[in-house]
């Protein structure tokens, strides 16, 4: 699979979690536009990419019929699964208070930016071709700018501290400091 194909299927991972996953459905489409057998080979090699989250209860189903398969999908997945489950960029963000660069999800993406920003670095770019220069120093500016979003300050790092403190001590009983007798 290609970069982004993966990456959007790892962020999709992060986001959602091994919990969630039973509520998920991976549906495939066009199976009118092909032949049958290759639209059964890419399937089967979409099972073997999806495995992961397959094998977390995610279903995969097909859509041949976009109208009647679409509401199959959709009552699948009102009526199989009764219990409501928070997907894990939900806990991160409502239940843990993390800004999405600390989520699982916002920690990859931060992580291929940077990849790519080492890429763009180390392009070798004809000095004599303003053009490419310009594109290429336009991209970088561009990663550069999408990472300093991503960057959590100080104070913000010195609350996730606390707060994971304060989840960890059960409630009604004090934290425990070192005493430097």
């Amino acid at each position: 699979m290609s970069g982004s194909t993966r990456l959007n299927y790892e962020v999709f991972h992060k986001m959602c979690g091994e919990k969630a996953m039973e509520r998920a459905v991976m549906a495939t489409t066009h199976w009118d536009s092909i032949i049958p057998t290759s639209g059964e080979d890419r399937e089967h090699e979409l099972r073997v990419f999806w495995k992961d989250i397959l094998s977390e209860g995610a279903v995969m189903k097909r859509i041949q019929d976009p109208s009647a398969d679409s509401h199959r999908i959709i009552d699948h997945i009102l009526h199989i699964h009764h219990a409501q489950v928070a997907i894990q960029i939900q806990k991160e963000l409502v239940d843990m208070d993390k800004r999405i660069p600390r989520t699982e999800a916002g920690k990859l993406l931060r992580c291929t930016l940077q990849e790519y920003l080492q890429m763009q670095n180390a392009l070798d770019v004809d000095e004599t071709d303003v053009e490419a220069q310009r594109s290429r120093e336009e991209r970088v500016a561009d990663v550069q700018e999408q990472l300093k979003k991503m960057d959590i300050p100080i104070l913000d790092r010195i609350k996730d501290i606390l707060f994971r403190r304060r989840r960890s001590t059960p409630r009604g009983v004090p934290s425990q400091a070192k005493s430097h007798d």
